[in-house]
């Protein structure tokens, strides 16, 4: 339900041949949202077996950039790195194609190429 979600969820309405669900950690009725908490590998794998999913479109990430402190730093890791882990662990294990997107305060936007996952971070 954040930026990108509901940018996704905008979209989706084009496709209405696919049966298209959407999670949140917070669950909301009004929007036809699945409660899930991606920091649990068990929930996601509950999830995708139940509703037999074969693709996950990762549109969670925690963004703001502008704060600091070691709490701060415990929910990026969170939901930056072991979420989308747990993700990945679970699309390999059924076989569900990951597409995973990420913020673009990484890199300093000054490469003339594409960027790769292996490049200098500079946010």
């Amino acid at each position: 339900n954040g930026q990108l979600g509901q940018a996704i969820r905008a979209q989706s309405r084009c496709f209405q041949n696919h049966n298209i669900i959407f999670t949140d950690v917070i669950a909301d009725d009004m929007l036809e949202t699945i409660l899930l908490d991606i920091t649990s590998e068990d929930a996601i794998r509950s999830v995708c077996k139940s509703a037999q999913i074969n693709v996950i479109i990762n549109c969670a990430a925690y963004t703001d950039v502008g704060k600091s402190g070691n709490s701060i730093l415990k929910w990026t890791n969170l939901i930056n790195c072991d979420a989308v882990r747990n993700l990945a662990t679970v699309a390999k294990e059924c076989d569900i194609t990951l597409i995973h997107i990420s913020t673009d305060y990484v890199y300093d936007s000054r490469k003339a190429a594409p960027y790769v996952e292996t490049d200098e971070k500079h946010p």
